[in-house]
């Protein structure tokens, strides 16, 4: 094949990659609305027969507004005695980070102070088409 036959074919194939995966998440999300229509954050199993499962994990983003933070946090403190966690460090470029265990364990209270800062959204669920165990 030619230099420029193969970077033809090479264009080709990205095309029909792309494609694909457009179809392929089409697919997934066509298919986890219609067996797990009221699915919240978590790992869900279908069972296939003989063996064969169809796995679902449901995750959500968390995004923090940095410009938020220093205010919830003053508001998350004063609002469950928690000591000031606002970090002062003009060296090292600060961005805040959700701890997810951390949060989960938030009194609903503590989470309303919280919330002015968070955004949830739900992620891309994920596949994964599970083959029987073969039995020795």
């Amino acid at each position: 094949m030619t230099r420029d036959g193969l970077i033809m074919a090479w264009l080709e194939a990205d095309v029909a990659l792309d494609a694909a995966k457009e179809e392929e998440m089409r697919l997934r999300l066509q298919l986890v609305s219609t067996i797990w229509p009221a699915s919240t954050e978590g790992t869900y199993s279908l069972e296939l027969g003989r063996g064969y499962e169809l796995k679902m994990a449901q995750r959500y983003n968390y995004t923090l507004d940095e410009k938020e933070v220093p205010a919830a946090l003053e508001n998350l403190a004063r609002n469950s005695r928690v000591s000031d966690t606002t970090l002062v460090n003009s060296v090292i470029r600060w961005k805040p980070l959700l701890r997810l265990e951390a949060w989960r364990e938030l009194t609903q209270p503590q989470k309303a102070a919280f919330a002015p800062c968070l955004t949830i959204k739900p992620g891309t669920p994920s596949l994964e088409f599970v083959e029987p165990k073969v039995k020795t």
